[in-house]
């Protein structure tokens, strides 16, 4: 893998190189964030193409986290706050294949799974857009126009 890329630094329409983008195959990864929306639908983040990979994005006002792998699609989805305001976003992949997501303070919505992302995927890590083949079907291909801070992931 080459030097890791700093992800704080990063701007929507920005993307890295996979060898320096966060190496999440095989592993659990959480990614957390600071999101600030008016728009209902964009891309936050997406890593990945139409074999293996990972997405946080909205659609229609709600957050989705979209993990692909051998082709297959699994989401999980929770509401975003009508208020407009800064939102923190954590969204999880766990090691029994569950998937996690939490706005804020609301509870934590989970998608019971079964697998992780079996190999590290093959196309940029994008914030604010998908520049490849797209990881899912998004409300919008457009770049995000709204702000993303805080930007962090982590595996164990």
């Amino acid at each position: 893998a080459a030097q890791p890329a700093d992800l704080s630094q990063l701007k929507p329409g920005d993307a890295v190189p996979t060898g320096a983008a966060p190496q999440i195959a095989g592993k659990p990864f959480t990614i957390s964030c600071t999101v600030a929306a008016s728009p209902p639908d964009g891309i936050l983040v997406a890593h990945g193409g139409t074999a293996v990979g990972y997405a946080l994005h909205l659609r229609g006002g709600r957050i989705v986290f979209t993990i692909r792998d051998g082709g297959t699609e699994r989401h999980v989805e929770a509401a975003l706050p009508a208020s407009g305001d800064s939102q923190r976003i954590v969204a999880s992949l766990a090691a029994d294949g569950a998937l996690k997501l939490q706005i804020g303070d609301q509870p934590a919505v989970t998608e019971p799974g079964a697998t992780l992302i079996s190999r590290q995927p093959q196309e940029d890590f994008c914030l604010g857009h998908d520049n490849g083949w797209p990881l899912t079907t998004y409300a919008s291909q457009a770049v995000f126009q709204g702000r993303i801070s805080d930007l962090k992931i982590t595996t164990p």
